[in-house]
């Protein structure tokens, strides 16, 4: 996994989508939105992990972005240790 970031924030409105099981339908760009703001962390990195191989969009806030970043450096760090 490597950093999380937007590079290009979506400028639709979540609250206008059409709500889904996942969290929202986008009909600009017919994709499924992804709330992450409801998840933890670890469901978080799983979901992205889980979807890796394929263009996702998501919700989250700027503190879980700032989590999922630090623990990725953590990662790293460590990683290059063994």
């Amino acid at each position: 996994m490597k950093n999380i970031g937007i590079n290009e924030p979506c400028t639709e409105d979540f609250s206008q989508m059409a709500p889904t099981e996942r969290g929202a339908f986008c009909l600009k760009c017919t994709k499924q939105v992804i709330d992450f703001t409801k998840m933890t962390t670890n469901e978080i990195k799983t979901t992205l992990l889980e979807n890796s191989k394929t263009s996702l969009c998501g919700r989250m806030s700027a503190a879980q972005e700032i989590e999922l970043n630090n623990d990725f450096q953590i990662w790293l760090k460590n990683s290059k240790k063994s």
